[in-house]
C-alpha cells in the first residue's frame, strides 16, 4: 500500500508542478502588468504637468508680447490727455501690468513663472543653481529644459525655455548690448506636482485593486482547475492502479487455475452451447489418448468421445445428459456411461457437468470425469464377495444355532448323569475320583453357559426386533431389575441422569445396559463400595451414553481385545463368566448403527461410551 501511494504521489507531481508554474507565471504576468501601468501612470502625470507647463509658456509669451508691443517704458502710473475728451487720464506701465497679472495667475493656478537672465534689471529675478544650468544649456543650443525638484518642500516640475531678443525688445534691452536674435534670458515655469501625484496615486491604487482582484480570481481559477485536474488525475490513476491490480490478480488466478487444471489428476474440459471444446487439461488429453489440446479445442466433444453407448449403439446428442443439463442450467452426475478414446476403445466413466452462467443465462459447461473401470470392477468383485460373505455368515449363524441347540441335549444328559454320580458316590470313591467328578460337573455347567452365550451372540442380528422409539430410562429400569441380586449382594450404588428417547430394540438395549452395569459390579475394587453412573448427552442426530464405574480399570492395550468373543483378561478363579458379554454388547450397538468404546486407567475405574440414534420425533 505504501508503494502504491508513493507511485500515486509521483504520478501527481506534474500536476502540482503545473499548478505552481501557473501560479508563478500568472503572478509574474500581473506583476509586470502592474509595474507597467504604474510606470505609465507616472509618465502620464509627468506628461500632464509638462503640458500645463508648456501652456503656461504660451501665456507668458503672450503676456510678454503684449507688454513689449506697447512702446516705451513708462513710470508705473502717469497721466496723459485723452484723445477723445482732452482730459488727463492715468497711464500705466505694461510691464507693471504684466507682473500684476502673473502674480494673480500664480495665486489662482499655483503655477509660478519667472523671467531670469544673466543680465538683470531686477535683482529679484536672479537665477538659482538649476536656472543657471538651464541658461547655460540654452547657450549650447537647447530649446527646452525640464526637471523635477523640491521648492519650499514641495515637488515641482521645473520647465524653462530661452527668451530671444526681438526688435521691440531693443527699446529696453538694447543698452545691455543685445542684438536681435540674442538670448537675453529664459522664461521659467514651476508646476507643483501635488495634484498630479495625488491623481497618480489614486490611479496606482486603482491598478493595485484591479490587478489584485484579477490575481486572486486567476489564482482561484488556477487552483480550482488544477485541483480538479489533480483530483481527476488521482481518481484516474487510482482506477488505473486498481485495474492493473485486478488484471494482475486475474492473471494470477488464470495461472493458478491453469496450474490446478494441469496438476489435477481428474480430467476436466469445457464446452460452449454448441458443444465445442473451449479448454481441456493434460489429464483429459491423457485419458482420451490425445497429445495436444489443439486436437480437441473447437471440436464437438460429443462426436469425438461420447457418441455411442457401451454396447456400440448410437448415443444421440439430444439425449446426452451433459447437453440437456447445462442447457437447462442444471448440473448432472453420471457413473454408468462410457467415453471413447482416440484409438476407438471405451472406458467406464463417472462425470460431473456443471453449467457456466452469465447474467443468469447458461453459456456452457465444465465437465470433470475420471476413468472408473477399475473401480467398477472392484465394486463388482466386492459385491460378489459381500454376497458370498453374507451367505457364509447366514450359514455360519445357522450352523452356530444348530450346533448350540443340538449340543444342549447331550450336554444336559452328561450334566444330569454326572450330577447323579456325584450325589450317589460322593465320599465312597477315593479323593481323586471325587475331584474328577467335580471337575466334570463344573465343566459341563460352564459348557452349557458357553453354548447359551454363543446362541445369544448368533441371534443378535437375526432375532432382534424393529428399531422403534424407546425410552432409555425404562431400559435402564429393566436392566436394574435383572441385576437386583448382584446389586444387593455387592451393595452397589447405581444412578442415572435424565435419559432420552432413542431409536432401538428394547430387549437388546436392556441386555446392553445389563452387560455394562453387570461388568462394572463384577470388576469392582475390594476397598470401596461400587458406584455406577449412567448418563447421556446429545451430539447432532446421536445420543452418546456413558456408563462410568470406580472399579479396577483396564490397561490401554486391552481396549480392543475385550470386545472379542471369549476374550478374558482374568482367570476363572478371580472372576466368573464366559468372556462373551462385551462382544454381544458391541454387536448390539453396531446393529443399532452406533459405536462403542471406553476410557480407563488401572485402579481409577472405567467409562464405557456408546452411541444410539435419537428419536427425531422427540427433538
Amino acid at each position: 500500500m505504501d508503494a502504491q501511494q508513493a507511485d500515486v504521489r509521483k504520478r501527481l507531481r506534474p500536476y502540482l508542478r503545473f499548478i505552481v508554474i501557473s501560479v508563478v507565471l500568472w503572478t509574474a504576468f500581473l506583476a509586470g502588468s502592474l509595474a507597467w501601468n504604474i510606470h505609465r501612470e507616472g509618465q502620464h502625470s509627468r506628461v500632464l504637468a509638462t503640458n500645463d507647463a508648456r501652456a503656461s509658456f504660451t501665456r507668458e509669451n503672450a503676456f510678454s508680447f503684449w507688454a513689449d508691443s506697447h512702446g516705451e517704458v513708462a513710470p508705473l502710473i502717469n497721466r496723459k490727455p485723452s484723445p477723445s475728451t482732452g482730459e488727463s487720464v492715468p497711464l500705466m506701465n505694461p510691464n507693471f501690468i504684466l507682473r500684476q497679472v502673473k502674480g494673480k495667475n500664480s495665486e489662482v493656478q499655483s503655477i509660478k513663472g519667472k523671467i531670469t537672465s544673466f543680465k538683470l534689471f531686477n535683482p529679484e529675478n536672479a537665477p538659482d543653481a538649476w536656472e543657471t544650468e538651464a541658461l547655460k544649456a540654452f547657450e549650447r543650443g537647447e530649446e527646452e529644459v525640464l526637471g523635477f525638484g523640491e521648492i519650499d518642500g514641495t515637488m515641482h516640475l521645473r520647465a524653462m525655455r530661452p527668451l530671444f531678443i526681438e526688435e521691440i525688445c531693443l527699446t529696453c534691452h538694447g543698452q545691455q548690448g543685445y542684438k536681435v536674435g540674442d538670448i537675453r534670458g529664459g522664461v521659467a515655469v514651476y508646476v507643483p506636482m501635488g495634484i498630479y501625484l495625488a491623481e497618480e496615486q489614486r490611479s496606482i491604487n486603482t491598478q493595485f485593486v484591479f490587478h489584485g482582484s484579477i490575481w486572486i480570481l486567476g489564482i482561484t481559477s488556477i487552483l480550482a482547475v488544477g485541483w480538479r485536474n489533480r483530483q481527476s488525475a488521482q481518481e484516474r490513476i487510482l482506477a488505473e492502479n486498481e485495474i492493473h491490480a485486478m488484471n494482475v490478480e486475474i492473471r494470477k488466478s488464470r495461472e493458478q487455475l491453469r496450474l490446478i487444471l494441469d496438476s489435477t489428476g481428474e480430467a476436466i474440459y469445457g464446452v460452449d452451447l454448441e458443444g465445442s471444446c473451449t479448454f481441456c487439461n493434460p489429464a483429459c488429453l491423457k485419458i482420451l489418448g490425445y497429445e495436444d489440446e489443439e486436437d480437441l479445442l473447437g471440436k464437438t466433444v460429443h462426436d469425438m468421445m461420447h457418441h455411442s453407448h457401451a454396447d456400440g449403439s448410437p448415443y444421440p446428442k439430444t439425449e446426452c445428459h451433459i447437453y440437456r443439463a447445462f442447457r437447462k442450467g442444471d448440473g448432472t452426475q453420471m457413473d454408468d456411461e462410457v467415453f471413447w478414446r482416440r484409438d476407438g476403445t471405451s472406458f467406464r466413466v463417472e462425470y460431473h457437468s456443471v453449467p457456466i452462467t452469465k447474467d443468469g443465462n447458461p453459456i456452457g459447461a465444465v465437465v470433470a470425469f475420471q476413468d472408473i473401470t477399475k473401480r467398477k470392477q472392484a465394486e463388482e468383485e466386492l459385491a460378489t464377495k459381500t454376497e458370498e460373505l453374507e451367505r457364509s455368515n447366514n450359514e455360519l449363524q445357522h450352523f452356530a444355532y444348530v450346533v448350540s441347540h443340538d449340543l444342549q441335549e447331550p450336554l444336559r444328559m452328561v450334566s444330569s448323569y454326572m450330577g447323579l454320580l456325584e450325589g450317589r458316590y460322593s465320599g465312597q470313591l477315593d479323593k481323586n475320583a471325587d475331584e474328577y467328578i467335580g471337575f466334570a460337573v463344573d465343566g459341563a455347567k460352564r459348557m452349557n453357559q458357553l453354548i447359551k452365550d454363543l446362541l445369544d451372540y448368533s441371534r443378535v442380528q437375526t432375532s432382534g426386533g424393529e428399531l422403534v422409539p424407546v425410552n432409555a430410562g425404562e431400559v435402564m429400569e429393566g436392566a436394574v431389575v435383572n441385576l437386583r441380586a448382584a446389586i444387593s449382594e455387592s451393595g452397589a450404588e447405581v444412578t442415572s441422569g435424565d435419559l432420552p428417547q432413542v431409536m432401538g430394540d428394547f430387549g437388546q438395549l436392556v441386555r446392553l445396559l445389563q452387560n455394562l452395569v453387570g461388568n462394572a459390579i463384577k470388576y469392582r475394587s475390594d476397598d470401596q463400595r461400587p458406584k455406577v453412573g449412567i448418563d447421556a448427552k446429545r451430539e447432532g442426530d446421536m445420543w452418546v451414553f456413558s456408563v462410568a464405574d470406580n472399579g479396577i480399570g483396564i490397561e490401554a492395550e486391552n481396549f480392543e481385545k475385550i470386545f472379542l468373543v471369549f476374550k478374558r483378561l482374568h482367570g476363572l478363579r478371580q472372576y466368573e463368566g464366559t468372556g462373551i458379554g462385551l462382544a454381544v454388547s458391541k454387536r448390539i450397538v453396531e446393529r443399532h448403527n452406533g459405536h462403542i468404546w471406553l476410557e480407563s486407567k488401572p485402579g481409577k475405574g472405567s467409562t464405557f461410551f456408546f452411541t444410539l440414534r435419537a428419536d427425531m420425533g422427540d427433538a
